[in-house]
């Protein structure tokens, strides 16, 4: 009796895993398939530090990255999307997953 049920559980959850990878999630409202490559690492490629930058640049892109977290962290949303210009693409993904991108106003609603 144990092993009959140990082998249908182990059934079903194979099955589970085997069909899951074949599933897949339709695209949100807006939303079409970046040509961007999909992210294999999140470590930068070079050097990080560079210094190139003047310290009024390095202050503007540091005051802009913490005006987009403020206003997300705060479900601001029009504050969030004011931040962005008209024609901006939003590219959402994973690690070696094809990424989506949002446009207008697919990008609102997403």
């Amino acid at each position: 009796m144990k092993s009959t049920l140990f082998l249908t559980v182990t059934a079903q959850l194979l099955a589970l895993v085997a069909f899951s990878a074949f599933a897949q999630t339709p695209l949100p409202d807006g939303a079409t398939y970046s040509e961007a490559k999909a992210l294999k690492s999140y470590a930068p490629a070079g050097s990080p530090g560079n210094t190139a930058f003047d310290a009024a640049d390095r202050a503007a892109i540091a005051n802009l990255i913490y005006a987009y977290s403020f206003a997300y962290d705060n479900f601001e949303t029009e504050a969030w999307f004011s931040l962005f210009t008209e024609d901006a693409t939003f590219v959402a993904g994973t690690p070696g997953v094809k990424a989506v991108a949002f446009k207008g106003d697919g990008f609102r609603k997403f």
